[in-house]
């Protein structure tokens, strides 16, 4: 089969997973020894109560924005915008969490599609993946039937591993991840330094990307273990190859040290906190108030 006739296929098998997994036609996923917080992530996907926030990276060079993070928030009906620290840690180890992430995936791209051909047309989007999905050998094809759905370059898409994610507990991640690259689709590690991934799944596995984690960037403005930590973080990239992306980036004098280490990359509230569709075409249409550092 060639894989112009696969990815087709592979959508097709995607959303009869998705229709598996749903109840009265509206996504359901069946978890053995339900917890009453599995019944309560199942009713808010079963009622469309999760969204899908955005939020700005930026290019250093000139503060534009060059692409955005999909970030899953839950909308619960009495306690507000719920973010995932608050559910990630219960969905992502189901088989709902599977179902959600492929909702995500599917929603990005959309939006992603849309931004390149009416504001930046290089615009790249980057979504989380779980561990459900990286264990399923189909995993690349359903990603590249959902690109050719939306029409989207597989360029134009990063999936970021989250550092919670344990690596080498994953089967076949090394073949699922090359697969991923022949596709001409890149893998990031979400939140580096923080979690399971180390320089040893940077070397092993076809890694493009570090997005470094806030907790490095709060005290970078001012010399301290976090700033020689992250000094050296960027420089070990540089050398292997690698791109780097800074998260949680809040003030300008943090700003004005990546630039002055060589990151070309940053996403954080001094640029834009994730925010809706609507309002990140806004973004789009009328960027930020960034002093240039």
């Amino acid at each position: 089969m060639t894989a112009k006739r696969a990815k087709p296929r592979g959508l097709l098998r995607l959303f009869q997973f998705i229709r598996s997994t749903c109840h009265n036609g509206v996504p359901y996923a069946s978890i053995e020894n339900v917890s009453p917080a599995h019944e309560e992530l199942q009713e808010a996907f079963q009622h469309e109560q999760f969204e899908v926030y955005y939020q700005p990276i930026v290019r250093l060079a000139d503060n534009r924005i060059i692409g955005a993070e999909a970030l899953t928030r839950w909308n619960h009906p009495t306690r507000g915008l719920i973010p995932p620290a608050g559910f990630a840690n219960i969905l992502y180890r189901s088989s709902l969490g599977r179902a959600v992430s492929y909702w995500c995936l599917d929603r990005a791209c959309e939006a992603a599609a849309r931004w390149r051909r009416g504001f930046e047309k290089d615009f790249k989007i980057a979504v989380n993946t779980c561990a459900p999905q990286l264990a399923e050998s189909e995993m690349p094809q359903f990603v590249s039937a959902i690109l050719e759905r939306h029409a989207l370059p597989a360029s134009a898409l990063e999936l970021e591993i989250t550092e919670d994610v344990e690596l080498d507990r994953i089967p076949y991640l090394k073949s699922t991840l090359e697969n991923l690259k022949a596709a001409a689709i890149s893998v990031a590690v979400d939140d580096f330094g923080t979690g399971f991934a180390s320089l040893k799944h940077l070397l092993n596995y076809p890694i493009s990307r570090i997005k470094i984690d806030r907790a490095f960037v709060s005290c970078l403005d001012k010399p301290s273990h976090h700033m020689r930590t992250c000094t050296s973080i960027v420089e070990m990239a540089i050398k292997l190859g690698l791109k780097v992306t800074v998260e949680g980036v809040e003030t300008e004098g943090q700003l004005k040290v990546l630039k002055e280490l060589g990151c070309s990359e940053a996403q954080g509230f001094l640029f834009s906190k994730p925010v809706t569709r609507t309002e990140f075409e806004r973004l789009l249409q009328h960027g930020f108030n960034v002093i240039p550092a």
